[in-house]
């Protein structure tokens, strides 16, 4: 450990000196004129070489050429199928959200339907009170309502029937 103290002090002492600093000579100093010894150099490693064994047969080489070729196609065909899966879910989710637009239109619809039924159903009762009929028969039609001295006689040889009204005689109160 002192002789890197002493070797770090040599050091800033020349770096000093070759400044110009704290009043030193440029020449050095009999300490730092002492040969630092150099670091030794490494050698660059060399890459291993790779010796090649014999190559492979035409069999064999066809047979990697296969192999290769499948992986890819499996790769493909998962591709293709992933896409595909992919493709169909965007689908079913437009056609969900189409179909949800269409329900709430017909849901309005239905609505609107119902509102018509009920104000066409009070025009129809209107229409057929047993007020409106009376007055319709008896003013334009010159009917009578039915009463105890009307007696209703049908022809059957004509098909026609006639309503005849026949009048009942006084009471005879004795006097």
């Amino acid at each position: 450990m002192a002789d890197e103290r002493s070797r770090a002090f040599e050091q800033a002492a020349l770096a000093r000196a070759q400044r110009g600093r704290g009043g030193q000579s440029a020449a050095p100093s009999l300490r730092t004129a002492v040969p630092q010894r150099e670091a030794p150099r490494r050698k660059p490693q060399e890459k291993p070489r790779i010796v090649k064994g014999p190559g492979l047969t035409k069999e064999e080489q066809e047979a990697e050429r296969k192999a290769r070729s499948r992986y890819v196609q499996r790769i493909i065909l998962c591709a293709l199928l992933i896409f595909s899966m992919l493709g169909s879910l965007m689908y079913m989710r437009a056609r969900i959200s189409e179909l949800g637009r269409e329900r709430a239109e017909l849901a309005e619809t239905l609505e609107e339907c119902r509102s018509e039924k009920i104000r066409l159903n009070m025009q129809l009762m209107a229409r057929i009170s047993p007020e409106r009929i009376e007055r319709i028969a008896t003013q334009e039609l010159g009917m009578s309502k039915y009463r105890e001295s009307m007696r209703y006689i049908a022809d059957v040889n004509t098909d026609s029937a006639k309503v005849f009204q026949f009048v009942a005689p006084p009471a005879d109160d004795g006097q």
